[in-house]
């Protein structure tokens, strides 16, 4: 190696102290292996990918407060038949629950969807998710604080089903 070359060293612009040859493909600083993104015309920067990813998002922060608006509501009712009126039908509950929970948490995240008028927000998920977790947890407590643990068997059905449906609904 010679002088000029060892004079030229490059370093990750997110990472100071880690030494790197490779350039984003798009805005070309340097980037290390672990700030890497692959894509299929090379390797990107996390700043540029987000940059692309932010021209698919249209939401505004007025959605947010929508979606808590409607989400909120609906989710605490549905807590409420799930824990008091579902979960006291016995063994059978579980059954109804497991069928039950996904398709009120998409009920949940078609009303939010058409309520901010199918505008995407990066957080919005999220948002609705708490928003659905929060009631059940609310409702549920009573049977947590008394030991109930298999009256929780509903609502833990309710929570992972139902978060996980208005997860991949609204993304």
């Amino acid at each position: 190696m010679t002088n000029d070359q060892e004079q030229t060293k490059t370093f990750c612009y997110r990472h100071p102290t880690v030494e790197t040859s490779l350039r984003c493909n798009k805005c070309g600083r340097y980037i290390c292996s672990k700030c890497a993104i692959r894509t299929p015309v090379g390797y990107t920067c996390p700043e540029c990918i987000r940059k692309q990813e932010d021209k698919f998002y249209t939401g505004a922060w007025t959605d947010y407060i929508i979606a808590v608006v409607i989400a909120l509501p609906l989710s605490l009712i549905a807590a409420l038949i799930f824990v008091y009126i579902i979960g006291l039908i016995g063994w059978f509950s579980w059954i109804i629950a497991f069928f039950a929970a996904p398709i009120t948490g998409g009920i949940i995240a078609e009303a939010v969807r058409r309520g901010v008028q199918k505008r995407r927000s990066r957080y919005l998920a999220h948002t609705v998710t708490a928003c659905f977790i929060l009631p059940v947890v609310a409702v549920s407590l009573p049977y947590l604080l008394a030991g109930a643990f298999m009256a929780l068997i509903v609502p833990g059905i309710l929570l992972f089903m139902g978060s996980g449906t208005i997860m991949t609904r609204l993304r």
